[in-house]
């Protein structure tokens, strides 16, 4: 994917949504998180190619238990494998699909760690997910995450959705490629889903998006994200893609004119905040509707917390309603009206 002169489209407005909080709950989980999760992602961020086994956290996750109200079949994709998620009561789930694209910075987690809210995601929206294990740092680079990506969304294309079944779902750096891999489609010759909805997405892995100062998220330590800035390139330094050069691309320099519906979710303590927030001031430049949310309080990737607390649980319902609302025959159910729209 290159880089493309913007539309000319005329702007529209972006919805806003405020959400209050955070809760007790909640507060507890950010203060668990801030006292184990920050603590290593600050060990780890002192030297990122030091050989850290960040294998070893997709295997731990293996121990959590499986949904109970989901079946997961192994699917084999040219280059990685990926996993079917169906909901056992509707193992059809002809209505819509997710294309699911975890987080965890292109070089931690997987499967197992996202399983668990890929078959929420698949109950709650009555869809099937193809959770993707798309490649990582620091054997493959990220352009080849975007292209499993692009695999695993003709996969379902032939499996027999149709691309307005389809929507596109990643948190953190899998908010990343699914910004990017749906730019290259138009490349690839393959129709644009019917929407896109992202978690505290990554969308310009550089130091150059200003970001705010401090250190609050209680998640994410700022020196974690200057590392990755760091080990990214040092990666594609050495690594060649049809023996040329890695560069990495910014959604937020691309055209976005084509982009179907997109929905943003952001703490209000995430370090990417600023991310999602530019993002989507600048898909509603380009003429597409976009909405974004803000929840008060919470930190980074928080929809993943949705079995422990409220907001989250909320978080994931406005997504999956959001979801229904642009694939298959529409919601299969009301929309959570806890939101606050903001002026």
């Amino acid at each position: 994917m290159t880089s493309a002169p913007r539309s000319k489209a005329r702007p529209r407005p972006v919805a806003r949504f405020r959400h209050g909080g955070p809760s007790l709950r909640s507060r507890l989980v950010n203060d668990a998180t801030r006292l184990t999760v920050k603590q290593i992602m600050r060990g780890w961020a002192i030297n990122p190619a030091l050989g850290w086994p960040t294998g070893v956290v997709d295997k731990a996750a293996r121990l959590l238990p499986s949904p109970s109200h989901t079946d997961a079949q192994p699917v084999r994709l040219p280059h990685c494998g990926a996993e079917w998620l169906r909901t056992t009561e509707r193992q059809d789930c002809r209505k819509r699909a997710v294309l699911y694209l975890h987080g965890g910075g292109f070089v931690m987690c997987g499967l197992n760690t996202h399983r668990a809210m890929a078959s929420e995601l698949a109950d709650r929206s009555d869809a099937a997910v193809l959770n993707v294990d798309y490649r990582m740092l620091p054997d493959s680079a990220v352009p080849s995450a975007v292209e499993d990506t692009v695999d695993g969304y003709r996969w379902l294309l032939d499996a027999g959705y149709q691309a307005g079944e389809i929507a596109v779902v990643g948190d953190s750096a899998g908010g990343y490629l699914a910004f990017t891999s749906v730019l290259s489609l138009a490349e690839a010759g393959l129709p644009a889903p019917a929407a896109i909805a992202t978690v505290s997405p990554l969308t310009d892995a550089s130091p150059t998006l200003h970001r705010p100062d401090g250190d609050s998220c209680p998640m994410l330590p700022r020196s974690a994200l200057r590392a990755m800035v760091r080990y990214l390139r040092h990666c594609h330094r050495r690594i060649a893609v049809d023996g040329k050069r890695v560069d990495l691309v910014s959604p937020l320099r691309e055209d976005l004119s084509a982009l179907p519906p997109v929905t943003i979710h952001v703490g209000g303590r995430d370090l990417l905040r600023t991310d999602g927030e530019v993002m989507a001031d600048l898909i509603g430049e380009a003429g597409r509707p976009c909405e974004l949310h803000v929840w008060d309080g919470q930190m980074h990737d928080f929809p993943a917390t949705t079995t422990l607390t409220p907001e989250g649980d909320r978080a994931l319902g406005e997504i999956s309603w959001f979801i229904t609302r642009h694939t298959g025959r529409g919601p299969t159910g009301p929309r959570d009206h806890t939101a606050v729209h903001a002026a």
